[in-house]
């Protein structure tokens, strides 16, 4: 649970990073707020990168050096096995490194792509002081000092207005956002299968490192079980909690909602509470990760260019269709 309650610590750090501050920030004060995120976010991904490939070239180790197998403590087939199963594992350890740098340099969208694609639509005028209490008021950004359509929100880490917001993510460094939400979401997706796997092999090498103990040196058998114990507790504590964030991201994808605004949800007095749901968890999906659902595990783009379908409330879908079409 401690690894967990950590990373979702680290969200809830993010996520607070990216919600407005308003005037109750002078600009030194936000500056520095500023400049001690983006040395959190530089120190949390070198972490991340160091557990990734501590556990990755650890686990490679286990299976194609330290393993008794290649002292002849094992049945061919058993010591065949080793080298397809570093090769899986280290499949999606390139494909979580490639979601991950996606994540990071991919831009998330922001307000300007709404403009571009739906021109139709017109965007709110400007919203006074006075007026602030409106409804109004919510799409008008007075930071960026332009408009701020539904489901658009202004991130006070990056001071940019980001198209369907669901966090600033410090793992990335980057928000999360329409245009990279399936990237951040498969890297979650690879980094908890390849540390479940890994773990699994951790735990088979430590029960062939044990009964065949007599072919190794007492120091040997001290540097490898070091070395593997932390690769092992590594991968686990990633899975675990890599995994909680996983079914949490995929949980909201369900219901077309982001972090953001299921926290806001929570606050009806305070937001204003709209359902963009089009009632169908398989379009709720779709509008996640795409239309065809065969690729939703790929690590290709699904948000090529913008939908209406993002945007509709429910009830509103089928509508939206046909505008596009």
């Amino acid at each position: 649970m401690k690894p967990m309650i950590l990373a979702g610590c680290i969200e809830i750090w993010g996520l607070s990073a990216s919600l407005p501050r308003g005037a109750s920030l002078s600009a030194q004060e936000n500056a520095r707020r500023v400049r001690s995120i983006r040395y959190a976010e530089r120190v949390i991904m070198v972490v991340v990168e160091f557990v990734i490939w501590f556990a990755a070239i650890t686990c490679n180790l286990a299976l194609l050096h330290w393993d008794p197998c290649w002292r002849g403590s094992c049945t061919g087939s058993s010591m065949g096995m080793n080298i397809p199963e570093a090769l899986f594992l280290d499949s999606f350890v390139v494909l979580l490194q490639s979601m991950y740098l996606a994540a990071m340099f991919v831009k998330p969208g922001s307000a300007s792509d709404w403009a571009v694609e739906r021109p139709d639509l017109p965007f709110p005028s400007y919203v006074s002081p006075e007026d602030s209490a409106s409804d109004e008021a919510e799409l008008w950004c007075k930071r960026c000092r332009a408009a701020k359509p539904r489901r658009v929100h202004h991130c006070s880490s990056c001071e940019v207005c980001v198209a369907k917001l669901d966090h600033h993510c410090l793992w990335t460094g980057n928000c999360v956002g329409v245009r990279n939400h399936k990237y951040f979401t498969l890297f979650l997706l690879y980094v908890t299968i390849a540390c479940s796997f890994g773990t699994g092999l951790f735990i088979r090498f430590w029960m062939r490192l044990f009964r065949a103990r007599a072919l190794y040196s007492r120091r040997e058998i001290v540097r490898i079980a070091v070395l593997t114990y932390f690769g092992g507790v590594m991968a686990f504590a990633v899975a675990l909690a890599v995994g909680g964030l996983l079914v949490r991201n995929i949980f909201l994808a369900c219901l077309n909602q982001t972090t953001l605004e299921s926290i806001q949800k929570r606050q009806p007095g305070r937001f204003q509470v709209v359902n963009y749901s089009t009632g169908s968890i398989y379009r709720n999906l779709q509008h996640a990760f795409g239309h065809d659902f065969l690729l939703w595990p790929v690590p290709v783009s699904r948000h090529a260019r913008l939908s209406s379908a993002f945007w509709s409330h429910r009830g509103k879908h089928d509508r939206a269709r046909k505008r596009e079409s």
